[in-house]
């Protein structure tokens, strides 16, 4: 095994703890004091399938799907980053023989958007 490997357990805790100190960071970034990302849900409509907060603000899922990238290149350590087309963050390198390993992770956020008067 490669230093690169994670075993599935590792790999789910990971993210879940990212996913959430993301949620975490945005709520203290939002304009609205962190109300506004994953709101309470207080009236629902199943019909229309429309969720809203108790200050009648329509509650909508962001949707996420990022690939996960490991790269491990003949006994060189090439590089790991998160790779969201069209933009990339991360660190490659270069050699002859690569292994890369690619993670898809799907979620999404409830945000409730400000509302117009």
């Amino acid at each position: 095994m490669s230093e690169m490997t994670m075993e599935l357990k590792e790999f789910v805790n990971e993210t879940l703890r990212q996913i959430r100190a993301g949620v975490a960071q945005a709520q203290g970034t939002s304009i609205d004091d962190g109300r506004d990302i994953n709101p309470r849900i207080t009236n629902f409509n199943p019909k229309d399938n429309i969720r809203m907060t108790n200050k009648d603000r329509v509650v909508e899922s962001v949707e996420f799907d990022v690939a996960l990238t490991t790269e491990d290149a003949s006994g060189k350590k090439a590089g790991l980053g998160i790779f969201v087309a069209p933009l990339s963050v991360g660190v490659q390198g270069t050699a002859e023989q690569k292994s890369i390993t690619v993670n898809r992770v799907k979620f999404s956020v409830p945000m409730a958007y400000p509302a117009f008067d």
